[in-house]
């Protein structure tokens, strides 16, 4: 059974925070999922799903998010980055003189990358996932960079962590990929439960609408 993580960003640009949210199904829910999505799309009349060009009609977010509860998604996993902390830190350090370009450390995805991926495999089998999981990122994300960095993640990792890395991690556009779509109304939630200091809002889910 093959698992993927569909993941999207919320907050590039932002100088206090960056998150990496989204689910996790198999491959085979994914495309059932897909499915009711491009078929809900369809009906709403609308050329593909961006949480923040539905804030003010949150309905429509909810007729969405109803087709995630109806799926088999086996997790929702979120990471949230406080990039000016990275920053603040990043710029106190004294570094040697042959240590340079530093300032690309400051990038907060490079670290929201390797914790949510790494911290996922670390819980894996808690939340009753014992497969490698394939991550699936939008297209947007830092992508050549990342991926250069992918191998060399994977040795510093421990060897029972790095067992359940899937292959190396892909990136599709999320206005043609549905469950991207549904990775950016999460991670859009996370980001603002974020900013309005939130802690419990990942137990809680206090979206605008009641879940299932």
């Amino acid at each position: 059974m093959v698992l993927n993580a569909y993941i999207d960003g919320s907050g590039t640009g932002d100088p206090k925070f960056l998150v990496l949210a989204g689910y996790i199904a198999t491959a085979e829910a994914w495309i059932e999922f897909s499915k009711d999505w491009k078929s809900q799309l369809e009906e709403a009349k609308l050329p593909y799903f961006k949480m923040h060009e539905q804030v003010a009609r949150p309905e429509i977010a909810a007729w969405f998010y109803r087709i995630i509860e109806k799926h088999d998604v086996k997790a929702a996993v979120s990471c949230v980055i406080h990039t000016d902390e990275l920053v603040k830190v990043n710029r106190s350090i004294k570094y040697p003189a042959y240590i340079i370009n530093t300032e690309q450390i400051e990038n907060p995805y490079y670290f929201g990358f390797k914790a949510i991926i790494d911290v996922l495999a670390q819980n894996q089998q808690a939340l009753g996932m014992t497969e490698p999981v394939d991550f699936i990122f939008d297209e947007e994300s830092e992508k050549e960079r990342v991926l250069r960095g992918w191998e060399l993640m994977k040795a510093a990792s421990a060897a029972e962590i790095a067992e359940l890395y899937g292959e190396n991690p892909a990136y599709r556009n999320d206005k043609k990929v549905m469950p991207l779509q549904a990775a950016d109304l999460y991670a859009w939630w996370i980001l603002k439960w974020e900013r309005e200091g939130l802690i419990e809002a990942v137990k809680d889910f206090p979206f605008a609408w009641e879940t299932k």
